[in-house]
């Protein structure tokens, strides 16, 4: 049966403030439970995820309670020796003396030939023998055939990370349902990412009125949790409310699932209330020479709904939002169109595009 992981990634708020009491309140509900798997990056909540796991985990806790996945940002490797440096400095940040789990992360077939020029699965494999790290992976985000090639070229990798949601299994360009028959093949367990899509398909089915969020919740897991090679579904869960939640769905004996016309409501109310398909991951601000405030504004684009400039009450509303939120020099107007963003984007959105009508909405 999966477990429920918890990633430590989204508890800032549009301003980039952070509830620090929410924080505890979620990971000391979490912690109730009987497994505990906490999936951190160096840079997740404005560079805070590290240290929040240090003081509300391992602080707190004895270390066999828990599991800890952490990562490699491919932006901080230049040459093979800054690979040490990296997981040197997470396992301080931490306080650990290892991680369980280790990834490198966002592979796509640009920073695959990254890694491989740079000895990065060499040196996972090292860091397993002297025991930093006690499993290897990576977190994925391209082709099946490229997940193919990478786990044929490197068997030695213990698992890989994968977005797996029903609206994504047979969508272009995540194909999540052919990347997970690849791990399959391979025989390496998946840590699911993305169960809900940041949220996305249980916030749109709840605001449309075709379920209720509960419901939606239960069927994007449900159907993730019944795929029999899974080990993990990681959820970015914000509050207590969340943890009970996809605990109680996950942890049943009885998985729930829903029929082929529920899951279809929701991807139709998900396609009419989401133009843009982000996840607010938020990879695209790290390579933005503006630092635009790029997830914040999807987010406002979409909250307008498939609806024109011409509807005053949507897009209004939204462009208070935009002038009282979105600083100037972080504003859409600002984007030059150097596209670099987009070659990070794990969904492949056309960012400078929705920037451009960002600005056509909010600016003008």
């Amino acid at each position: 049966m999966a477990e429920l992981g918890f990633g430590i990634m989204r508890f800032q708020d549009l301003e980039g403030r952070i509830d620090y009491d929410k924080v505890n309140r979620s990971i000391e509900e979490y912690m109730r439970g009987d497994y505990c798997y906490f999936d951190i990056h160096p840079d997740y909540v404005l560079g805070k995820a590290q240290t929040i796991l240090r003081d509300y985990v391992v602080r707190k806790y004895p270390r066999e309670r828990y599991i800890v996945a952490n990562k490699v940002p491919y932006w901080s490797i230049h040459d093979h020796s800054d690979y040490d440096a990296v997981l040197h400095a997470s396992l301080a940040a931490c306080e650990l003396s290892y991680f369980d789990n280790y990834l490198l992360h966002a592979v796509t077939e640009e920073v695959y030939r990254l890694h491989e020029a740079h000895g990065g699965f060499d040196f996972l494999a090292r860091a397993k023998e002297e025991g930093k790290v006690r499993r290897t992976g990576f977190s994925f985000h391209d082709s099946p055939q490229l997940l193919d090639d990478i786990l044929s070229e490197h068997p030695e990798i213990d698992f890989v990370q994968l977005q797996i949601n029903f609206y994504d299994w047979n969508r272009t360009p995540v194909e999540s349902g052919k990347c997970y028959e690849v791990a399959v093949k391979h025989k390496k367990p998946v840590m699911v990412m993305e169960p809900l899509k940041g949220g996305s398909l249980v916030n749109t089915s709840a605001s449309d009125g075709v379920c209720s969020k509960s419901d939606a919740v239960r069927m994007c897991l449900g159907f993730v949790a019944a795929l029999g090679n899974v080990e993990v579904i990681l959820s970015g869960m914000t509050d207590d409310d969340q943890v009970r939640m996809n605990r109680d769905f996950i942890g049943r004996s009885e998985v729930l699932t829903a029929s082929d016309e529920q899951y279809g409501a929701l991807s139709r109310a998900y396609n009419e209330k989401n133009s843009v398909q982000c996840t607010g991951c938020g990879y695209c601000r790290r390579e933005c020479p503006r630092n635009i405030d790029i997830p914040e504004i999807i987010s406002l684009v979409n909250a307008c709904g498939n609806v024109g400039p011409d509807d005053t009450t949507s897009v209004g509303r939204q462009r208070i939002f935009y002038r009282g939120y979105i600083r100037p020099e972080r504003m859409a107007g600002r984007c030059v169109s150097c596209r670099k963003c987009e070659e990070h984007c794990p969904q492949k959105i056309k960012i400078h595009e929705v920037m451009a009508d960002a600005a056509r909405l909010f600016e003008t």
